[in-house]
């Protein structure tokens, strides 16, 4: 990729792969932010399920691997995953449970640099593990200085975490045809699968979920836009059949109805800002966007306003780079104070991946970085699925056709990673409060009887 590169003089940081037990509480409020440091460290993928640690740090080759020992099925099965790795040293964190098994993993001196016993200081240990990676730098350039790996910069910014409680994730792209809403209504079914309260906007014209999920194009948005209040937004709802925990709010169909809402000043009490934002006050566990792929649309942007997490979802080609790199100084240079997404929220998928691809997830994401300087982590590769588009023609779903099984294992390996398990059972029963939407949007409600 052209573009300025990094000095010669410069030091690249090291890259890292984080692996525990439980994303929100530990990987991303305890891991992740002691690794903010983007001229110290790249944090290439995050994981908290032990096939997709197998799977993912073979395919990212990360130089440093930190991982919680409890993300594990047994301390032998660790140890000899760990005992097989190549080119990834490894820090381990043991828990109270585990630490007889202290001296096993110690005892692993091919790859182990580190064993620590739990509760630990996050700072220490993203210390140490650069100490780690500089160390082994230095001992392979002088093995074989010709095989020295020249790394790229790191993606993230300054630390803090994602909010806890209802997940509003926004799903974009700069380019077209990358699967997004695919991907966002697949993950959709996956969270209403697990009674997780869920509300999917699918805003492209026309709306995708429509022709996915077998909808109508009515009702949709326009209620609210004529009428901004609670049951204005009731009525633009539909439900998917099956689904209990599942709604779907579809942009209009209607032309000139689109552009009124694209027109309308987000200050306005009918704005598609406040469309999404007025979600709040009806109990969603996780409310899924699924947005535009240009940014010059309002039902584009203002929903990327009242996001707290954003995945963009990229296919593993040269122009896709581009769209990502576009896509990423959306959202962290040009929206500026205005979103609420600090850095650490903001994510990306590669979509479409085969065997065959020339540029690997990490090739991808490197071509960036050296672009750039940053870019966020890569949560999962979507697998190329021919059999997919039949799956939708018949009005299946993807997310649990058997036919679609790894794209479906990729969908809940992206679902533990942006959600969890802090997101409970949520009462289907919307409020009817006016008054507590009336506080979410702060603006005043006509509650029409």
């Amino acid at each position: 990729m052209n573009g300025p590169q990094l000095t010669a003089q410069s030091t690249p940081p090291a890259t890292v792969f984080l692996a525990g037990p439980d994303m929100t509480i530990q990987v991303l409020r305890q891991m992740y932010p002691a690794f903010q440091d983007t001229a110290r460290y790249q944090v290439l993928s995050m994981a908290i399920e032990w096939e997709d640690i197998k799977r993912q740090v073979a395919q990212y080759r990360p130089e440093a691997l930190v991982i919680d020992a409890d993300v594990a099925p047994g301390p032998e099965v660790l140890r000899d995953f760990l005992g097989q790795l190549v080119g990834t040293i490894v820090l381990v964190v043991l828990s109270p449970a585990w630490v007889k098994f202290k001296g096993m993993f110690e005892g692993i001196q091919t790859n182990v640099r580190g064993v620590y016993l739990a509760p630990v200081n996050w700072a220490a240990i993203a210390n140490a593990t650069y100490s780690a990676v500089a160390t082994e730098r230095a001992r392979t350039l002088d093995l074989a200085p010709a095989t020295s790996v020249h790394r790229q910069a790191a993606p993230s910014g300054p630390g803090s975490t994602l909010v806890v409680g209802t997940r509003t994730i926004a799903f974009t792209s700069f380019a077209g045809g990358t699967g997004k809403s695919t991907i966002a209504e697949a993950l959709a079914v996956e969270l209403a699968r697990e009674h997780i309260k869920t509300l999917l906007c699918s805003f492209n014209s026309p709306p995708a979920a429509a022709g996915h999920l077998g909808l109508k194009v009515t009702p949709n948005a326009t209620e609210w836009l004529n009428r901004p209040t609670v049951e204005g937004f009731l009525g633009s709802l539909q439900h998917v059949r099956g689904f209990d925990d599942l709604d779907v709010l579809l942009a209009p169909n209607d032309p000139h109805i689109l552009a009124l809402g694209n027109d309308r000043d987000m200050k306005d009490d009918g704005s598609i800002q406040n469309l999404v934002l007025a979600a709040y006050s009806f109990n969603y566990g996780a409310i899924l966007l699924d947005l535009p792929p240009f940014a010059d649309t309002m039902w584009a942007m203002q929903a990327l306003l009242a996001a707290n997490a954003a995945v963009l979802v990229c296919r593993p080609t040269l122009h896709d780079q581009y769209a990502a790199i576009r896509a990423y100084q959306l959202l962290t240079e040009e929206l500026g104070v205005q979103a609420r997404l600090p850095p650490e929220a903001i994510f990306a998928v590669l979509n479409f991946t085969t065997p065959d691809d020339s540029l690997s997830a990490k090739d991808f994401q490197a071509a960036i970085i050296e672009f750039t300087g940053r870019f966020p982590p890569l949560l999962a590769a979507f697998p190329f699925i021919a059999k997919l588009p039949a799956v939708q023609n018949r009005l299946d779903l993807p997310a649990i056709a058997p036919e679609c099984d790894e794209f479906g294992r990729a969908v809940r390996s992206l679902k533990g990673k942006l959600v969890g398990g802090a997101l409970g059972h949520n009462s289907r029963k919307p409020t009817s409060d006016a008054g507590l939407l009336g506080k979410v949007l702060g603006i005043t409600f006509r509650v029409q009887k």
